[in-house]
């Protein structure tokens, strides 16, 4: 779980975010140009009420030209606020999921020392039993002194009976 959750984290920070902006040619209208005419480029031609139009194309109000301009420059600023208010919910995300990571961390890290302490505590009570069982033991060459002496004993007990015996 925690390397699916890693190698996801790895790939969000490695990826680009990625920001594009509205197309203006999908915005603005086709100008077909009439067949045997020829195309004036890109040329501005003032105008008079009355005045007929010197090519075919898109006549624009004084009014539409401002709002065209203004649109054009306050383009890159629009741009950098997306740019920036993106930025700023990736980084939230990015900051709520590594709060969750280290949520989940420190539980893990709690349940697994308090596996370990239990271990411990069990090794503790088991080397307690352990000596205690060998305390409760008889001392082996305590009892093999006991031993020899009996033997030696009934061993002299008897020839002392023989003896008395024979006599």
């Amino acid at each position: 779980m925690k390397k699916l959750i890693s190698s996801i984290m790895l790939a969000s920070f490695l990826v680009p975010n990625v920001c594009c902006a509205q197309d203006v040619a999908s915005t603005l209208p086709t100008i077909a140009i009439p067949a045997g005419e020829a195309s004036p480029g890109s040329a501005i031609s003032p105008m008079k009420k009355g005045q007929k139009a010197p090519f075919t194309g898109v006549l624009l109000s004084p009014e539409a030209v401002a709002t065209v301009i203004t649109e054009i420059k306050s383009l890159d600023d629009k741009i950098k606020l997306e740019v920036q208010r993106v930025t700023a919910l990736q980084q939230e995300q990015c900051r709520k999921e590594k709060t969750d990571l280290q949520i989940h961390s420190d539980a893990d890290k709690k349940i697994l020392q308090s596996d370990i302490d239990d271990k411990l505590r069990t090794i503790n009570l088991l080397e307690e039993n352990l000596k205690k069982e060998q305390e409760d033991r008889p001392n082996k060459v305590v009892w093999a002194g006991l031993g020899a002496a009996g033997g030696i004993a009934v061993t002299i007990l008897t020839a002392f009976a023989i003896s008395k015996a024979t006599k």
